[in-house]
């Protein structure tokens, strides 16, 4: 989708951080160049800053004990991969053929990795508010893919499930924030301009072969 691929050029209209996250593969089209951001834990660190996932310290101090632990880093990556191809699939049957088509198999998946991610879940008080905050981590580097989890659930349950859709050019997954609910880009200035360009040298070429 774009000349230059990073972290930085990576498009965000998911609409939602749970897409945003499922949709960093360029593309999920079958037999397409389906670049995938997330090549190392760094891009995901990346990522997350450029959502505000977690504080810039958090995020440095991610940084600074992946560094120091290559093996557990690159088995964080791996799980992460793993999550979000899962997440990718769930969203998928459910725009496809609704939540009663979602399979057992990848919904207990999914439960899996969410009743992980809760079970370091807690709130606390600070300036007279309740903050979240995932606590006692035998992994530090998984804190942010906890996040993830919790606000998919939280999309989830409020039950939303006809503004979830899928891009019809690059089958990219979002939640359609407008108001008569007709988005079928991810981005109009990205894939709306191609669909439109194809239509239109479609009807060119109609145009000069009649």
């Amino acid at each position: 989708m774009e000349s230059v691929r990073n972290i930085h050029t990576l498009s965000i209209s998911g609409g939602h951080l749970c897409f945003d996250f499922i949709n960093t593969v360029s593309s999920r089209q079958e037999n397409s160049d389906n670049y995938d951001y997330f090549q190392t834990y760094q891009d995901f660190l990346l990522w997350c800053e450029r959502l505000d996932l977690l504080a810039k310290e958090s995020i440095e101090t991610l940084s600074t004990f992946s560094k120091k632990h290559s093996k557990i880093t690159v088995q964080t990556l791996s799980k992460i991969i793993e999550v979000r191809e899962n997440l990718y699939l769930l969203f998928l049957n459910l725009v496809k053929g609704g939540i009663t088509e979602v399979p057992k198999k990848i919904f207990q998946k999914f439960n899996h990795h969410l009743s992980e991610a809760l079970s370091h879940f807690k709130l606390e008080l600070k300036e007279n508010q309740f903050v979240s905050s995932f606590s006692d981590l035998k992994n530090p580097l998984e804190e942010p893919l906890y996040i993830i989890l919790k606000t998919t659930a939280d999309l989830l349950m409020a039950g939303d499930y006809q503004r979830i859709k899928q891009c019809g050019n690059c089958d990219w997954l979002f939640f359609d924030h407008t108001k008569n609910n007709k988005k079928r880009w991810c981005s109009a200035s990205t894939c709306g301009s191609v669909e439109k360009s194809k239509r239109y040298y479609q009807k060119r070429k109609i145009k000069q072969s009649s």
